[in-house]
């Protein structure tokens, strides 16, 4: 699904009084019209959730998230993100009708995994050519540890890009050439 066209056309919906409700009251509290909610709502579905419907994610409550992550081993973090990391970045981008690109790579961190799975918050920004991503979240080192390998081993083993990092306890800082 192209992820660039913005073109849009005129729908009308029935949806439950309670649903509307909630949706206005939404909107008041984050300065959103209803529409625009409800833009993010179909497109949250559209570019992830129906791909990810099917029982491949969970979700889990963060102190047991950490408590999983603490009780491994920095090395069987590395052997795994770097195992499932360019695996999956790949197999999502192919799912969806995306060639394997750069672009669609730095969207699919900042999207998927950042917007919509919620693993960190994403800053990215293209500086002199290299794409600098600041992922920051405050899961503890491990869950860095865990970020760096599992995106790196994209760019790095998929796309051939060279990437220096900088881990912190609640960040880490990609630089992708």
């Amino acid at each position: 699904m192209a992820s660039g066209s913005r073109e849009s056309v005129t729908r009308t919906i029935r949806i439950e009084k309670a649903n509307d409700i909630v949706l206005v009251q939404e909107a008041d509290r984050t300065g959103y019209s209803v529409n625009a909610l409800l833009g993010q709502i179909i497109r949250r579905y559209t570019q992830y959730e129906r791909f990810h419907s099917n029982g491949y994610n969970i979700s889990i409550e963060k102190n047991i998230f950490v408590d999983f992550l603490n009780h491994l081993s920095e090395d069987a973090l590395i052997e795994i993100a770097e195992r499932s990391g360019a695996e999956n970045i790949n197999q999502s981008l192919l799912q969806k009708g995306m060639p394997v690109t750069l672009d669609n790579g730095l969207m699919f961190v900042r999207q998927s995994l950042g917007e919509y799975q919620a693993w960190f918050r994403c800053d990215l920004h293209l500086e002199n050519g290299v794409y600098n991503i600041l992922c920051t979240h405050n899961n503890g080192r491990k869950w860095s540890v865990f970020i760096r390998y599992y995106i790196s081993s994209f760019f790095e083993g998929v796309l051939n890009k060279k990437v220096d990092t900088v881990i912190q306890p609640k960040s880490v800082h990609f630089k992708i050439r």
